[in-house]
């Protein structure tokens, strides 16, 4: 899998993310994203970068439907707007969103292995940090 960029959607298993939530019916979003961060809460020592990253999309979904909003200002979000009909951020939704990040800032993740060394690593980090920002004001 790649990535391109340190953006929520700037890798593939991103895209695949938002693949399957635009082929989920509206009325199903709010589970799919509630399932893959509920899941990455529960494995968050085992978290792959596959589902981190997948994790992250979630959370950034979570954060566009919130007043706040976000936009992700990488030159590869072209995943971006992702269609949020469906989704409410709800206080669980925002706090598994919020679990999710957590975990995946933790030094011994799989994002935090991916990114360590490299020369984007603060720029990745502060993709992360900015959700986390965005997601405790909620």
């Amino acid at each position: 899998m790649a990535t391109w960029n340190v953006g929520p959607f700037d890798n593939d298993e991103a895209v695949e993310w938002c693949d399957r939530f635009h082929l989920t019916p509206p009325d199903q979003r709010s589970v799919f994203v509630e399932t893959t961060l509920a899941d990455a809460v529960a494995i968050s020592a085992g978290l792959t970068s596959a589902t981190c990253s997948e994790a992250v999309a979630a959370a950034t979904v979570v954060l566009q439907t919130t007043a706040i909003g976000f936009v992700p200002a990488t030159p590869y979000a072209t995943v971006s707007p992702i269609d949020p009909i469906g989704i409410t951020a709800t206080p669980r939704l925002i706090s598994l969103a919020r679990g999710a990040l957590q975990a995946i800032m933790t030094e011994e993740s799989a994002f935090r292995h991916k990114w360590s060394g490299d020369i984007e690593e603060d720029l990745a980090l502060e993709t992360i940090q900015r959700l986390q920002r965005g997601l405790a004001s909620q």
